[in-house]
């Protein structure tokens, strides 16, 4: 396995969402698109991203926030990170979209 230990952004299609509600689609070291969504305090959020060709599709507890067209990688690895807050993961997938 090999760990991203860098302040560089990687190479990639990433989603950043803070525990304020502000998230960021991010390709590389860019952002795409960001807002804000509202979080209930002390509660998890589900977080997904759709791929699909071209098309990128981000989900915060079922609702689409954000969806772009980008073709800059068509190929990659799937990861998940955060800082070092005390931060909780639950029910991790990847599933291939037919």
């Amino acid at each position: 396995m090999e760990l991203h230990r860098s302040h560089q952004a990687p190479e990639a299609y990433w989603f950043k969402i803070y525990s304020t509600g502000k998230w960021e689609l991010l390709i590389a070291d860019s952002i795409a698109i960001k807002g804000w969504v509202k979080l209930k305090e002390n509660k998890a959020c589900n977080i997904k991203l759709f791929m699909k060709e071209n098309l990128i599709t981000a989900f915060i507890n079922q609702k689409v926030v954000a969806r772009i067209f980008n073709s800059k990688y068509n190929h990659g690895l799937c990861g998940l990170g955060s800082n070092y807050d005390k931060n909780l993961f639950d029910n991790f997938s990847i599933k291939a979209v037919p």
